[in-house]
Order: structure tokens, then sequence, then C-alpha cells
């Protein structure tokens, strides 16, 4: 079946070893219910400069990206979603605080 929309969810992790499970859970959840939505994950740190994490979304072409937030990385979190709705402005952008 062919996706009509094409969305990514980030997260930003301490560590890579470190891997946060909400953007998972979400992506498990739009593959059993949504059919027509393609979700892929894309995981950064922290510590990695916003602009590589901006480019992997980039690479994906989403039209909607949604950003997983938490208390310690809320501020890194914002300053990818910066980075991110520069490069590209025309994509839905979602975020929700966990």
């Amino acid at each position: 079946m062919e996706h009509s929309l094409n969305s990514v969810i980030c997260v930003l992790n301490s560590r890579y070893i470190h891997s946060s499970l909400a953007p998972w859970y979400l992506m498990a959840g739009i593959d059993a219910y949504c059919e027509n939505v393609k979700a892929t994950v894309v995981e950064g740190t922290i510590n990695e400069r916003l602009e590589d994490i901006a480019e992997r979304i980039l690479i994906q072409n989403p039209q909607v990206i949604g950003f997983c937030c938490y208390i310690w990385n809320i501020t890194a979190t914002k300053q990818a979603f910066f980075v991110t709705f520069h490069v590209i402005p025309s994509a839905n952008y979602l975020k929700r605080l966990l």
C-alpha cells in the first residue's frame, strides 16, 4: 500500500546507549492503526551537532515532524526544532512534552 503521509519522529537522547522508548511506541501505534502514514524514527543525542540531526530528518523528506521532549532535553530539542524549521519550513511540526 502506498503511504499518503510521510512523517518523522525525532528524539534527542542523552547518549545512544540510553535510547528513549517513546518514539518507538509512537511508531508502533502508527504502524498498527494508521495505514496511510509512514513513520520513521530519527534519533540523535544532545551532544550532536543539530545540523547533522536536521540533515538526517531532511533525507526522509517528511510532511510532518514530531519531536519527543523531556525536561532534561527541552533546550536541545527546541534548538533542533528551530534548525529543522529553517531547513524544512513547509513541514507540519508536532511537539509533545513527556
